[in-house]
């Protein structure tokens, strides 16, 4: 199949669902996003209503939005969880960080969390969730602080190739004495083995206001960037021989606060970018790492109103180009820089607030901005939908039997499967449940060769699925059989 962009242009539409966002005395519970490769947001936030905060899911695929629940198991299940961070693998399956405040009402735990683990490998909807962060059950007790989860330093997660990782910073349990080691904690098999990365000696890990990212689809993790709180200049750091070692990045301090939503992302030629919005220059800033060096900085659209909360910024994932939001009262204004250097700027209504930090995600061309409301208690998803759109060509059959992931998944009730055959053949196409029982025959009949779609309507019940092919050729003598997973949310 072929790929064919269209011409963009910025018209947004907005859509909403509820959501109850509450400002929490401790730290917000945020709201962070992100965009697969079929321009769907995928958006882990908590509900927190009559004192009881719900860890959530949801995904937009441009038609409508389907959330889960995700459970927490045990003793945890009524504590307070805040600060989201999710990420998908290679499959678009969910992965997020989160965490868990231990004294939601009070105990021997006062001010203690917990860093928390729910993700769903299979992709059938049924997350696992575990504790990562390993805190002591006594409050003063300090022998095993490194272990120990520290409110300011937001955890983040990320896949080193097919593992998944997650950084936090640790503190002493008596949140008194405490000490800024950062620790990767890396998924191998069913158990999580930590790594302390830096502590306070190596120039000022990020708080909570400056935040970290780290880098993601590479095969390794090879770079982190934050705000040095020390010059309050923009800074990241390279791992090199499994040590990480920083480089400052000067001419952007000026007090605290002088650098804002230090955010690194690395598109899909792994080149790695850096961006910052500088309260100083009141400039967005974009460069280029590269190991040990960085490109000179573009600097772009001097702000006459700037606030203290998060500026998004971002690059577009296809083309390595930056995309910059902020407010300007009344409204929203979107910066986008084509693949031909030109540079656009946009107004889009004001709905909701930046209500994390990771809220602004583009790809081909395709925008997906993520805001809330704690007032409305809703989330805000404003896109510009069916702006560059990628065609697929069905002209030229495929060399092989193929059988696509259905999409959108999870749906409620339509969603398409795709499938390509090589030769002329004789294809049936079944739906199973869970029991293996057989609920709906979507195709059963002989095809000419070449790329197919059925578009499936469910009159089932909510629940996990499975869709198989049988596809065989007599004149080739080859047969051909798959199955995949899909869910239904209703």
């Amino acid at each position: 199949m072929c790929e064919v962009l269209v011409s963009q242009n910025l018209n947004f539409s907005t859509v909403e669902f509820a959501a109850n966002i509450t400002a929490i005395a401790t730290l917000n519970a945020e709201v962070a996003s992100v965009l697969d490769d079929n321009n769907r947001t995928h958006i882990a936030w908590i509900d927190e209503k009559d004192n009881s905060s719900k860890l959530m899911y949801s995904v937009y695929n441009n038609v409508s939005v389907a959330t889960v629940e995700i459970p927490v198991p045990g003793a945890l299940t009524n504590e307070l969880k805040i600060c989201p961070s999710i990420v998908l693998d290679k499959n678009h399956y969910p992965h997020i960080t989160y965490f868990v405040k231990r004294d939601r009402n009070g105990g021997i735990q006062t001010g203690n969390y917990a860093v928390m683990y729910a993700g769903d490998p299979e992709g059938d909807g049924s997350f696992e969730v575990s504790q990562i962060s390993t805190n002591s059950t006594v409050a003063t007790d300090n022998t095993s602080n490194i272990y120990n989860a520290w409110v300011n330093g937001r955890p983040q997660i990320v896949m080193d190739g097919d593992q998944i990782v997650i950084a936090y910073v640790s503190a002493s349990s008596n949140l008194t004495n405490y000490k800024n080691y950062y620790l990767f904690a890396h998924k191998s098999g069913s158990s999580w083995v930590r790594s302390q990365e830096l502590n306070a000696s190596d120039n000022n890990p990020p708080t909570a206001d400056d935040g970290v990212s780290l880098g993601q689809r590479l095969t390794v993790i090879q770079y982190m960037v934050w705000n040095d709180i020390s010059t309050y200049n923009p800074r990241y750091a390279w791992k090199n021989g499994g040590v990480f070692s920083s480089i400052l990045i000067p001419g952007y301090g000026g007090g605290l606060g002088a650098v804002k939503h230090t955010q690194l992302e690395i598109d899909d030629n792994n080149a790695v970018h850096f961006i910052w919005f500088s309260n100083t220059k009141k400039k967005f800033c974009h460069t280029i790492l590269n190991s040990s060096a960085f490109s000179p900085i573009d600097e772009d659209s001097s702000l006459n109103q700037y606030s203290t909360n998060f500026y998004p910024a971002t690059v577009d994932l296809k083309t390595g180009k930056p995309v910059y939001a902020y407010y300007k009262n009344p409204q929203y204004n979107v910066i986008v820089f084509t693949e031909d250097g030109k540079r656009i700027e946009t107004e889009i209504t004001q709905k909701g607030v930046v209500y994390g930090k990771r809220s602004l995600n583009v790809r081909n061309g395709f925008i997906s901005f993520v805001t809330a409301s704690q007032a409305n208690k809703k989330i805000y998803i404003t896109t510009n939908y069916g702006t560059t759109v990628v065609e697929r060509s069905f002209a030229n059959a495929p060399e092989d039997y193929i059988l696509q992931q259905n999409f959108p998944n999870p749906f409620n009730p339509t969603t398409t499967i795709f499938y390509g055959l090589p030769y002329e053949s004789t294809v049936r196409i079944t739906v199973y449940n869970l029991l293996g029982q057989e609920v709906n025959e979507i195709v059963n009949e002989h095809q000419s060769a070449g790329w197919k779609q059925y578009q499936w309507i469910a009159a089932v019940p909510s629940g996990i699925y499975f869709y198989k092919i049988e596809a065989n050729s007599s004149e080739h003598n080859t047969t051909y059989v798959d199955v995949k997973k899909m869910l239904i949310v209703k």
